[in-house]
């Protein structure tokens, strides 16, 4: 049971206005809000198929699938390939960011490909038969990351 009251044309015309308003303003924000989505989901998604790094003065290709982990010693990085390895001249911080998010940080000493882990305990991860220390500092972060 509603109260019905008189409304004149100019009053009809006004509601429907508003309430064009707000259905224009709802949808403009749930198209938007879609696109963020998408867009954050594409971004997620996307890896990287490979990187250029600067070796003996040449630009090496490195292929990122073929990748098992990073090993730092000093301002050095060892890249263990599939069947090979490459050292390049650069910190493991700065290497890093030449990566996208299958390469996790387990140690300061360490970058593993999430997508070559076999194995892996709270204390280390296995990649075959390659032992690699969880250090203290990165450990939830990293089993966050593999779980």
């Amino acid at each position: 049971m509603g109260i019905s009251l008189p409304i004149n044309a100019a009053e009809t015309i006004l509601l429907k206005g508003i309430l064009l308003n707000v259905h224009v303003c709802f949808n403009t924000i749930l198209s938007s809000s879609k696109r963020s989505i998408g867009t954050a989901r594409a971004k997620e998604n996307s890896q990287k198929e490979y990187i250029y790094v600067p070796s003996n003065r040449k630009n090496i290709k490195i292929i990122l699938n073929k990748v098992l982990y990073v090993e730092s010693v000093k301002d050095y990085v060892t890249v263990h390939l599939i069947g090979s390895k490459l050292t390049i001249k650069s910190g493991i911080s700065a290497f890093e960011k030449l990566l996208d998010d299958r390469f996790i940080r387990i140690h300061r000493s360490f970058l593993v490909n999430r997508d070559k882990v076999t194995a892996f305990t709270k204390n280390d991860i296995e990649i075959g038969e390659i032992e690699i220390p969880i250090g203290e500092y990165y450990k939830e972060s990293a089993l966050s990351k593999l779980k």
